[in-house]
């Protein structure tokens, strides 16, 4: 709750530009400015406050942020498939209120019959009141949050009901592919020139991102919520492709800061049971111990690393991203590890042991310490 001196993401690093509950302040502004246009919202935010959820500025339990900013709709995860389905429909003649069954999309109605095999949850005035229920209203919202096997989650909100339909399907390569080709304009917005830029985008002005989703379903992570346990991968030719623009860029140097995702060290990782039943409902990936199906993809890492290091005006490619250091533990990832420890850390690598005692990192989902010491022994070799 304390107010930060410099704000990376502002215009020349002023704090105190962005109000609090931004998707409420803004769509308020939108209301007042466009009388009768319907409103989506989207981003974090709204990924993260869905449902009934716990506010820590005001330490209790808010409604949706799909009633308190009174918008039409709320997406979701990265949201590119719900943005076309709603435009289109809406293109097509539908009134938003009628925008129904669209995968990875919030909807209020009055009442929930038309959704079939949907999870009813307690309703935020139950979990409002009692821990117990919220935190049973959480297990099934989690259970729910796979693209695959996950179902529609109903709560009720006074005298109205808040639907969560599944979440989207993954992007497969070639759609990832087809996003990141797209003309963007790899700067900040000309109009904070006079501010002198925007200071968090020289941190990722030539980082790439390879990979979206992660296995490691921490407990505390919102990622699960967000973009999910299945690995979606961008292919390497889409990868080389990008670092080849940035290095024609004439603020260009050299390094590209980072090829990573949300652990560096899942790009390419696969699971076979994902595609067909989705993430396991009562099992992790890595914990406690790595799954035998899960493959790391550490063969297509290498490759990539060798291609890009073969761009002209490319001299030196960084993995900044933080990785899974239980992933580099085995025998199978000693060429992976060498190679990265040889070539592809700029200074520091980054890795979450998150604690030292076993009983909390039970409770956090994460490796136990002797993994960890098992790691910086390897990495020190």
């Amino acid at each position: 709750k304390k107010f930060r001196n410099m704000e990376d993401y502002s215009p020349g690093g002023r704090s105190r530009l962005r109000p609090d509950r931004a998707s409420i302040i803004y769509t308020d502004k939108l209301q007042q400015a466009y009388k009768g246009v319907p409103i989506v919202i989207g981003g974090m935010e709204a990924s993260m406050r869905r449902l009934a959820h716990y506010d820590y500025w005001s330490d209790k339990v808010r409604r949706s942020l799909l009633l308190d900013a009174k918008c039409d709709i709320l997406v979701y995860g990265m949201g590119e498939k719900q943005m076309l389905e709603i435009a289109h429909r809406l293109q097509n003649g539908e009134n938003i209120d009628s925008l129904d069954n669209i995968k990875g999309t919030v909807v209020v109605r009055k009442d929930s019959d038309a959704v079939k095999d949907a999870v009813s949850i307690p309703a935020i005035e139950d979990v409002s009141k009692d821990k117990h229920k919220f935190n049973c209203a959480f297990k099934d919202i989690y259970a729910e949050a796979d693209p695959i096997r996950g179902r529609a989650v109903v709560q009720k909100h006074a005298d109205r009901f808040v639907i969560q339909y599944p979440p989207a399907l993954p992007l497969d390569s070639e759609e990832l592919d087809k996003i990141y080709s797209l003309p963007f304009m790899r700067d900040w917005h000309s109009s904070y020139d006079k501010a002198g830029g925007v200071p968090g985008f020289e941190m990722v002005r030539n980082s790439i991102t390879s990979h979206r989703g992660c296995a490691g379903g921490c407990s505390f992570c919102s990622l699960y919520l967000h973009q999910g346990r299945h690995v979606q991968s961008r292919s390497i030719e889409s990868i080389l492709e990008e670092v080849k623009i940035i290095s024609e860029d004439k603020k260009f140097k050299g390094t590209i800061t980072d090829i990573g995702g949300p652990t560096a060290n899942m790009y390419m990782a696969k699971c076979h049971v994902w595609k067909e039943r989705g993430a396991c409902r009562e099992k992790r990936c890595l914990v406690p111990e790595i799954c035998r199906h899960f493959k790391p993809g550490y063969e297509h890492s290498l490759e990539l690393w060798k291609r890009l290091k073969a761009i002209p005006k490319v001299k030196h490619v960084f993995v900044g991203s933080g990785v899974r250091y239980d992933l580099l533990t085995g025998s199978y990832s000693d060429e992976y590890l060498n190679e990265l420890c040889a070539h592809h850390i700029s200074g520091q690598l980054k890795t979450a042991p998150e604690h030292c005692a076993d009983h909390v990192l039970d409770l956090m989902n994460k490796p136990r310490f002797n993994v960890y010491e098992k790691f910086t022994d390897r990495f020190e070799r």
